[in-house]
């Protein structure tokens, strides 16, 4: 248990002073830059031929405007991997792209050989061509999610950390957040970055249940990784305006509740293709550019008296907790602050 600091105005304990801020940030691997450079120079030269010459690979019965367009969204595709080659820890969304789309693209080969509307022998080597190259671009994907984070001191020195962490965190007013938790029980609500369609559908739904969360008398905390501006600004356009915000921008606070960065599959999965398609388009919520680390898992906690009392830790970046029901008054017996998880 972290014992709440009873005067607001006391020096805090920090151990570690700005160690955290002065973590550099670290540039991916030479590697990376030249297997997506690669990738981006092959692809928008083969693209460009079929929209030059769209006759030449042997599309029997396709149109050259087909082929033309076809040729224009792999010439997309290296370019946005020549601009992911710049910073791969940073882009990782379009190689993302990439990778699904040269694996489908290998798929769509191999059933239009079948059907005789391709030669078997050009299918097949466009097939391995694509999913030669989305090897080593799957490569870079693993390599960004295991490295690509900026603080390597806090999985280090985690034991030691977790304390001044929690001890320091404070709200966009300067108010602290142990200090708070005296107070009244806070729903900490951990978002993700801040361009994510999961993270604009939790802001949506505590606009909408904030009312109900109040009267519980629980105090909504968002926790996020972005600028205060754009944090507030994000809050106010869901009706979270006036809300406490905690900026974690180098995700100290996230590791210290235990949230960790997501697996493919709670990332990436069916679950998250399909729940994404609702919120971002459906639900018109729509999705915008990354701000704050796109591996960082969310969650929730009720935060009372320096203890968490209830905790709900996503398993996938798409599930939508009960807020309200998070929020409601804490269980006879609190849970102690959950430990993250290591990597697998």
């Amino acid at each position: 248990m972290i014992e709440p600091n009873r005067d607001r105005h006391a020096p805090l304990p920090n151990r570690f002073g700005n160690a955290i801020a002065n973590v550099p940030s670290r540039p991916a691997p030479a590697w990376m830059f030249y297997a997506l450079a690669s990738a981006a120079v092959w692809h928008g030269l083969f693209g460009l031929s079929l929209v030059l010459v769209p006759g030449w690979v042997g599309f029997d019965g396709a149109s050259p405007a087909v082929v033309r367009l076809i040729g224009a969204l792999i010439v997309a595709w290296g370019l946005g991997a020549g601009a992911a080659a710049s910073d791969a820890y940073r882009h990782w969304p379009v190689v993302v792209t990439g990778v699904v789309g040269m694996v489908g693209a290998a798929c769509v080969l191999g059933a239009a050989a079948v059907a005789g509307t391709i030669p078997s022998g050009i299918a097949a080597v466009l097939a391995v061509a694509s999913v030669g190259w989305a090897v080593p671009c799957a490569a870079v994907l693993r390599a960004a999610w295991r490295d690509g984070d900026e603080l390597p001191c806090i999985r280090r020195f985690y034991p030691f950390m977790k304390e001044s962490i929690l001890q320091t965190a404070m709200t966009h007013r300067g108010e602290r957040l142990l200090d708070l938790s005296n107070d009244r029980p806070l729903l900490l609500v951990f978002l993700r970055h801040a361009g994510c369609t999961f993270c604009r559908e939790a802001m949506a739904a505590l606009g909408s249940d904030r009312t109900r969360i109040e009267r519980l008398g629980t105090r909504i905390v968002l926790v996020h990784m972005s600028e205060p501006e754009v944090a507030e600004a994000n809050a106010r356009q869901h009706g979270l305006d006036g809300i406490d915000l905690v900026a974690s921008a180098d995700q100290a606070l996230y590791w210290a509740f235990g949230l960790r960065r997501g697996r493919f599959n709670q990332l990436f999965g069916p679950k998250v293709w399909w729940r994404g398609f609702v919120a971002g388009v459906l639900q018109r919520l729509g999705v915008g550019g990354i701000d704050g680390d796109g591996y960082q898992m969310p969650g929730v906690f009720l935060f009372s008296r320096g203890r968490v009392t209830r905790a709900y830790v996503h398993r996938s970046a798409a599930d939508c907790p009960d807020y309200v029901a998070l929020a409601m008054p804490a269980p006879a017996a609190p849970q102690a602050t959950p430990e993250p998880a290591d990597r697998p």
